[in-house]
């Protein structure tokens, strides 16, 4: 009778629940980590790159700078950017 009463239990079935609720927390646990890492090395990469861009851009004498459009004040927000912002007053002047 005790084995039958043994049988008939949901523990088993609980403890793989319980189980399985751990997997799917630990899954999502690194699927967060693995997001935010990620998220990290794009920003990273991504101010190296305007870093380099920036250091490209200053080693140009105005010259250079005048025949693609650009001026000394506005070289830092197009390497930010990656493209040159307009200002509201060249926007009206349109």
């Amino acid at each position: 009778m005790t084995t039958r009463r043994q049988f008939l239990t949901t523990a088993p079935i609980e403890s793989r629940v319980r189980q399985a609720t751990a997997l799917r927390a630990a899954q999502s646990w690194r699927a967060v980590l693995a997001n935010w890492i990620a998220r990290l090395i794009d920003w990273i990469q991504s101010r190296h790159r305007a870093r380099r861009t920036f250091a490209e851009s200053t080693a140009l004498d105005a010259r250079m700078l005048a025949d693609i459009g650009l001026s000394r004040e506005a070289v830092e927000p197009a390497a930010r950017c990656g493209r040159l912002r307009e200002r509201r007053s060249d926007r009206a002047s349109r």
